[in-house]
C-alpha cells in the first residue's frame, strides 16, 4: 500500500478547498478504484521501481567497494571490520542513493537557491 500511503496524502492537499474531490484518504482509494481500478491505485510504480532499483544499486556497490577496500588493504576477513567503519561506510554508501536518485531533472533543471537569493538581494531597496 506504498502508493496510497503516499499519493493518496498528496493528493488531498492539492486539491481546492472549496471543491473538495475526495473526502479523506480512504474516500480517495475508493473513487480511484472506482474510476481506474488497480491500475489507478498503483499509478507511477513503474517509475518508482526504476529510480528505488537504481538507489539500492548504487548503495550496494558504493558500500561493498569501501568494504572491499579496507579488507584488501588491511588483509582482513568481512568479519574483522571494525563495527565504527562499517557504519561510516553504510553512511556514505546512504548519500550515494541519494546522488544518483535525487538529481533526476526533465527538462531543463530548476534555478538554484542561491540564484534567487541574488536576484531577491538585486532587486532590493536597501541600497
Amino acid at each position: 500500500m506504498f502508493v496510497v500511503v503516499v499519493r493518496v496524502p498528496a493528493g488531498l492537499q492539492t486539491q481546492p478547498s472549496e471543491a473538495r474531490l475526495y473526502n479523506g484518504p480512504w474516500d480517495a482509494v475508493r473513487k480511484i478504484w472506482a474510476q481506474r481500478g488497480l491500475a489507478g491505485i498503483f499509478k507511477g510504480q513503474v517509475a518508482t521501481f526504476g529510480r528505488e532499483s537504481l538507489g539500492y544499486a548504487s548503495y550496494f556497490l558504493c558500500y561493498e567497494t569501501l568494504m572491499q577496500r579496507e579488507m584488501s588493504a588491511k588483509g582482513i576477513k568481512r568479519e574483522e571490520v571494525h563495527a565504527t567503519h562499517a557504519v561510516l561506510y553504510g553512511a556514505a554508501a546512504g548519500y550515494a542513493v541519494s546522488a544518483s536518485t535525487f538529481p533526476v531533472f526533465l527538462g531543463h533543471p530548476p534555478a538554484p537557491p542561491f540564484v534567487a537569493v541574488a536576484v531577491a538581494v538585486a532587486n532590493s531597496r536597501f541600497d
